[in-house]
């Protein structure tokens, strides 16, 4: 009895301790940028993750193909949280907005609403004209239809030639 119960203690921490390992590494590949895993942050009020993929990858200076695809996530969860109000902004490296979503729809002042907590954006006609970094800012205003002091999330994203 106090055998079985040993062995499953110890199976448990070790789970936790893979858990953790296998964690800690993804989440320095993605900091890293060193390969095609979507990048995750928390907005400043930790009340979401988000997540942050580009199409393709590495984008590359005058591809007007590019597409990024943004997911919600409930915090410390991998469970998407629906009905997210935000807008996805984009700088160069001197702090000038090049791009923002919500001119997409004639309607800049009104935030883009992800009913099923993932959205595409696409860029359209926009091509980045420089390699570089680029700074990507998300902010958030809403969360299940209820208003929220705006929170960001804010990524570097690095443009090819």
């Amino acid at each position: 009895m106090m055998r079985t119960r040993y062995s499953c203690i110890l199976t448990v921490l070790s789970l936790v301790i893979a858990y953790y390992f296998c964690t800690s590494y993804w989440l320095y590949a993605q900091k890293s940028g060193s390969n095609n895993t979507p990048l995750q942050y928390a907005t400043s009020g930790s009340s979401l993750n988000v997540l942050l993929e580009s199409t393709p990858y590495p984008v590359k200076v005058n591809d007007s193909s590019a597409k990024f695809k943004v997911s919600f996530l409930k915090p410390g969860t991998s469970t998407v949280q629906e009905h997210v109000d935000f807008n996805l902004r984009m700088y160069d490296n001197e702090t000038n907005r090049i791009f923002q979503a919500t001119n997409l729809t004639g309607q800049p002042e009104v935030p883009l609403h992800a009913t099923e907590g993932v959205m595409t954006i696409p860029m359209l006609n926009y091509k980045f004209s420089q390699p570089g970094q680029y700074r990507v800012e998300i902010p958030v205003y809403g969360i299940l239809f209820n208003p929220i002091r705006p929170e960001f999330a804010n990524f570097t994203l690095n443009v090819v030639g």
